[in-house]
This record gives C-alpha cells, sequence and structure tokens, in this order.
C-alpha cells in the first residue's frame, strides 16, 4: 500500500477527504488559473456550488482538444 492511513480509512472519512480537497482545489483553479475559469463559467458553476464530491459532475472537464 501506497498510503495505509487514507487507503484503510472509512468509507464516509474518505468522502469527506474527497470533497474537501475537491472543494479546496476547484476554488484555487477558479482563483489562478483563467482557463478553468473560463469553462467554469460558460458552464455556469461556480466554486461555491461544489460541496462536496457528489457535484464533481457539475465541473467541466478538460478533454484532449482543450489541451492543444
Amino acid at each position: 500500500m501506497y498510503n495505509p492511513e487514507i487507503e484503510t480509512m472509512p468509507i464516509a472519512e474518505l468522502r469527506k477527504l474527497q470533497s474537501e480537497r475537491l472543494i479546496n482545489q476547484v476554488a484555487h483553479l477558479y482563483r489562478n488559473v483563467p482557463s478553468y475559469r473560463q469553462k467554469m463559467d460558460e458552464a455556469g458553476v461556480t466554486p461555491g456550488q461544489i460541496k462536496s464530491i457528489q457535484d464533481i459532475h457539475l465541473l467541466p472537464f478538460t478533454k484532449k482538444n482543450d489541451l492543444r
């Protein structure tokens, strides 16, 4: 195991950790990366709408053509 503490934690704690990290990452991207801010604005998504890992479906994902 790479990280036994995280890999063996109860599912409820894991979901909480995933949610916290997703919320922080989305807020960081929105503040600091213009291209992600633009994609989120176009999709009508704000960082405040992301409250948990369950909201991941709201986010616009980067596709291969976006990176070219």
